[in-house]
């Protein structure tokens, strides 16, 4: 969706393959591993036993953003952007790990997922304001529209409950 808005806004969104993808692949496993490890399997679920997931979900997102040092020297919008970005991923992501015990493989998979989308359809994001700003604001979106239909789901269990 993020691809289809920035073609339409004119942005310099393209499809990208080329043989660097093959060093991006072993590096963004390598990647996704350790910080899937660390934000997902130790921070997220120490945080979701003290907090609301939505709470612990935006204190990883915002240090998993935070980590990424080498995107400060995109400016002060662009971090921000940045920011919402891994928010809206971090609490996308803690709907299903939640549900899966903070597995290591789900959520690596995700974050080389999301590292491969960018590297083949947004690599210009990587360091474009503009295009890091649809696609903080998809993924904002669509974190909004899992919480509200799972809020929806969960006030309609405990309905059920109750009858």
């Amino acid at each position: 969706m993020g691809y289809l808005i920035s073609w339409a806004l004119g942005s310099a969104a393209s499809i990208t393959i080329d043989n660097s993808l093959l060093y991006v692949i072993p590096g963004s496993l390598v990647g996704g591993v350790g910080e899937a490890l660390g934000w997902r399997c130790f921070l997220q679920s120490s945080l979701d036993k003290r907090f609301d997931y939505i709470l612990a979900a935006a204190i990883t997102g915002t240090l998993w953003g935070l980590w990424h040092v080498g995107h400060y020297s995109n400016g002060l919008l662009y971090m921000g952007m940045f920011l919402l970005f891994t928010i809206s991923a971090s609490a996308i992501l803690a709907q299903w790990l939640r549900a899966w015990d903070y597995n290591l493989g789900i959520s690596a998979a995700f974050h080389l997922s999301i590292n491969l989308g960018f590297f083949v359809f947004f690599r210009k994001s990587l360091t474009d304001t503009n295009m890091m700003l649809v696609n903080a604001l998809v993924w904002s979106g669509c974190a909004i529209l899992i919480f509200v239909l799972g809020s929806r789901s969960k006030l309609k269990a405990d309905k059920a409950k109750v009858i």
